[in-house]
């Protein structure tokens, strides 16, 4: 078997059959791939959708676990997967159309990540596109031409590169996981490939989670970014080259930019954006270590980010 599909889900029910739809309206064998959903202690019909899917595919299983967090659902389907690769699929988004024969297609046993092109959806219309050339990179060239995806859906990895390198994902960790993991994960490749086809879209949903969570509940995910800022450097002190060291600092700091970014754009109080800020202040990541341009002039004027996202209706 090629393909697993491995997907969380919380609570997706209006979501979900379209996601799954998009992944069996395309045009390849049932044989070819497999579908596993981690029911992540849903409580509306999430549990219902799949069990129709499971009585019409022979492919698709469905596992209903207690409530952890993504990365131990998705850490839960991973132990289970039996396709030579894996991609994780958000039960929000969909697969594009007509993609999948061609990916599989591309496939091999010399490759460990690969990289599909992807879309941002909002609304009904598409409002960003990324796209690869297909290639094959070395891992620190692919991080310095600005390639910082920070996403798991954007990747397919190779099962057995996976299990060889220990990869899980960080169960302690409720924001930036994918992050945590993809980081990791491209440490441990070589190279990296890239292929051409638009193959992935992200839907943003109206009504913005970061807007509509309480206050305590946004204290907690700017601190648990902090969190993972630190887990990075560590892995960061791990590489022995430098020139992949520089590489991988430069997405780091990328990371710690959009956290700065958060703490204005979004009602956090006084006093959490100042621990979080010293907080990067002293593990060496603020001030940032790289800033020009549009960077530079956020970071001297925060005030003005809130105006500007809204400005874009972002």
């Amino acid at each position: 078997m090629k393909l697993s599909f491995v997907l969380p889900a919380y609570n997706v029910a209006p979501f979900l059959q379209k996601c799954l739809d998009s992944i069996y309206s395309q045009n390849i064998e049932l044989e070819d791939y497999e579908v596993i959903v981690i029911n992540d202690g849903s409580t509306d019909d999430t549990e219902k959708i799949l069990e129709l899917f499971a009585s019409k595919y022979s492919n698709f299983r469905f596992y209903s676990i207690k409530n952890g967090g993504v990365g131990r659902a998705r850490n839960f389907g991973m132990d289970r997967a039996k396709g030579d690769f894996i991609w994780f699929v958000d039960p929000d988004d969909i697969i594009s159309k007509d993609v999948l024969s061609k990916i599989i297609g591309h496939l091999n046993a010399s490759m460990d990540i690969v990289f599909v092109g992807y879309q941002i959806i909002k609304g009904n219309r598409s409002i960003n596109k990324v796209s690869f050339e297909r290639g094959v990179w070395d891992t620190a060239d692919f991080l310095n031409s600005g390639n910082y995806h920070n996403t798991v859906w954007c990747k397919i990895f190779k099962r057995k590169f996976l299990s060889d390198n220990q990869l899980r994902f960080n169960e302690n960790l409720v924001v930036s996981e994918d992050l945590d993991f993809s980081f990791k994960a491209l440490m441990k490749a070589d190279i990296v490939n890239t292929l051409n086809v638009l193959a992935y879209e992200y839907f943003i949903r109206n009504g913005s989670l970061m807007n509509r969570r309480d206050q305590e509940t946004m204290n907690r995910l700017a601190r648990q970014s902090l969190m993972t800022s630190r887990e990075l450097l560590k892995a960061l002190s791990t590489i022995d080259s430098k020139i992949l060291r520089n590489a991988f600092e430069k997405w780091w700091d990328q990371f710690n930019y959009g956290l700065i970014l958060s703490l204005y754009r979004y009602n956090y109080s006084g006093k959490v954006r100042n621990e979080v800020i010293c907080g990067l202040s002293s593990i060496g990541a603020y001030p940032l270590r790289s800033t020009s341009g549009f960077k530079k002039w956020v970071i001297k004027k925060p005030w003005l980010i809130k105006p500007y996202f809204k400005l874009r209706g972002l």
